[in-house]
C-alpha cells in the first residue's frame, strides 16, 4: 500500500540516529489516523524525538522501554516533557529505571537546588503522576518501576514520582499497570484508583506495598475486572484475598504464597469462587505455583 493511503502506522524506533523532523513527517501523511510507536531499549532515539510526540496529533500509543538504560535526570525529565504533550494518547506504556548521578550534571543540579532553598528560590520539581494525568484520553497505561524514583539520584535531578492518586481522573482507563511501585503504591493509592476507575479490566499492583488489606474491598467492586496482579505484596491475608470472590468476570490472578496464602488454601478459593454463582463466578480453571507464587488462570 502507498504511504499516502496508510491509515494505521505501528513503528518500532530502534536507530539513534533519528531526528524529530524525520518522525514530524509522518504527521504529514493525509490518511494516517492512528501512530503506534514503540522505542525498544534506545535511549537516545527517546530523547531526541521526545520534543516530536506533542506535535503528532495521529501518535495514540508511545512505548518507551529502556529499563537498562543510564541516563541523567534532566534527560528523564526531557523525556516526561514529551509525554505529557503527547495528549492524544490513548495507550502509554513508561518503564522507569535509575538514574545516573557520576558527580558531573546530577551532582552539580543538587548543589544548585540547595542554593535555591538557602535562598528561597527553591526549584519546581518535575511531578511524573501528575504529568501523566494529563492524558486524559488514556485506556492503557503502564508505569513500571515508580519505586526508583525515591532513589537520592532521581531527588537531586528534580523529579519526583508524585502522588498516584492524580491517576483518578483518567476515568477512562481500562488497563493499569504500576508494577515495581513499591511505597508509591500503597493500600490509600489502591483504594483511591479503585473507587474512581470502575471501568479496569485489568490491574496490575506487583511489588508494591500495599499492606493494608482494606485496598481488596475496593478492588472487588472493580465488576470489569478480568485479571488481577498482586504478587510481590507482603501481608496479603485470606480474608483480604476471600474478598475478590465477588469479582464475577475474574479469569486470572496472580498472588505470592506466604504463611496464609499455601497451595491448598487457593484450592478452597477456587473453589469459593466457583461456588459463588450467584455472582456469576465460573471455575478458574488449574491452579499452579511457579516462583514462590500462585497464578490462578484458565488452562
Amino acid at each position: 500500500m502507498p504511504l499516502h493511503q496508510l491509515t494505521a502506522l505501528s513503528f518500532t524506533m530502534d536507530d539513534a540516529s533519528i531526528k524529530p523532523e524525520q518522525l514530524l513527517r509522518l504527521a504529514q501523511l493525509p490518511a494516517l489516523q492512528e501512530l503506534r510507536l514503540s522505542l525498544q531499549a534506545v535511549w537516545s532515539a527517546a530523547l531526541a524525538t521526545a520534543p516530536a510526540w506533542g506535535q503528532l496529533p495521529q501518535l495514540c500509543e508511545l512505548k518507551v522501554d529502556c529499563s537498562e538504560a543510564h541516563t541523567t535526570g534532566r534527560e528523564l525529565a526531557a523525556v516526561i516533557a514529551g509525554v505529557a504533550a503527547a495528549t492524544a494518547l490513548t495507550g502509554l506504556e513508561l518503564q522507569m529505571f535509575q538514574v545516573e548521578s557520576p558527580g558531573g550534571e546530577d551532582a552539580g543540579h543538587e548543589e544548585q537546588a540547595a542554593v535555591g532553598v538557602r535562598g528561597g528560590r527553591q526549584q519546581v520539581a518535575l511531578n511524573i503522576s501528575a504529568s501523566i494525568a494529563g492524558l486524559t484520553r488514556l485506556q492503557e497505561l503502564d508505569v513500571s518501576g515508580l519505586d526508583n524514583v525515591n532513589s537520592s539520584s532521581w531527588r537531586a535531578s528534580g523529579m519526583v514520582a508524585g502522588n498516584v492518586c492524580a491517576l483518578t481522573v483518567l476515568t477512562g482507563l481500562t488497563s493499569l499497570r504500576l508494577a515495581h511501585g513499591g511505597a508509591c503504591v500503597d493500600g490509600f493509592a489502591a483504594t483511591a484508583l479503585a473507587h474512581s476507575l470502575q471501568q479496569l479490566r485489568r490491574l496490575d499492583l506487583a511489588e508494591c506495598e500495599l499492606r493494608a488489606m482494606s485496598c481488596l474491598a475496593a478492588i472487588a467492586d472493580l465488576r470489569q475486572l478480568s485479571y488481577l496482579g498482586l504478587e510481590g505484596n507482603a501481608g496479603i491475608t485470606r480474608q483480604g484475598l476471600m474478598l475478590l470472590t465477588r469479582l464475577s468476570r475474574l479469569q486470572s490472578l496472580s498472588v505470592a504464597a506466604n504463611d496464609e496464602v499455601t497451595a491448598a488454601f487457593v484450592d478452597d478459593f477456587v473453589l469459593n469462587a466457583a461456588w459463588s454463582s450467584s455472582s456469576g463466578w465460573r471455575p478458574l480453571g488449574r491452579v499452579y505455583a511457579f516462583s514462590n507464587s500462585f497464578d490462578i488462570g484458565d488452562s
